[in-house]
């Protein structure tokens, strides 16, 4: 084989390779999946509505408020929104399920969450890695 040959064949797995790093799904403990553009597409929404002070948002309050508790967990205040397009996903085993991305007032992404609902209330947190 021609070293140029082998150099081309060489770059072209690094590139197929770096792709494959960069677009990982996001997977939750219940087995959802959640693809890296859905996550990409809240962000998105969330910061051109905050921006346009849409929905109720603003930059100030780019989101819903997450419960901070005093000296416990994160010192700055977090946002989120649910995650568009998840509806296929909503319950799985008879637990209904929403959700989120975690976000700080730069639209910095903290995490991806899957949520249990009932009724109104929110249950436990999944992270989704």
């Amino acid at each position: 084989m021609r070293t140029a040959t082998l150099l081309a064949c060489v770059g072209t797995w690094l590139v197929s390779l770096v792709s494959t790093v960069q677009a990982g799904d996001y997977q939750c403990g219940n087995g959802a999946v959640i693809p890296k553009s859905y996550v990409q597409s809240t962000m998105n929404h969330a910061k051109a509505q905050a921006k346009n002070r849409q929905s109720g948002h603003s930059l100030q309050s780019p989101g819903n408020e997450m419960n901070v508790t005093p000296g416990v967990g994160p010192t700055v205040q977090l946002y989120w929104r649910e995650i568009l397009h998840m509806d296929y996903y909503h319950k799985i085993d008879n637990v209904q399920y929403n959700y989120r991305v975690v976000f700080d007032s730069n639209f910095n992404l903290m995490s991806v969450e899957a949520v249990t609902q009932s009724g109104s209330q929110m249950g436990r947190v999944l992270n989704c890695q």
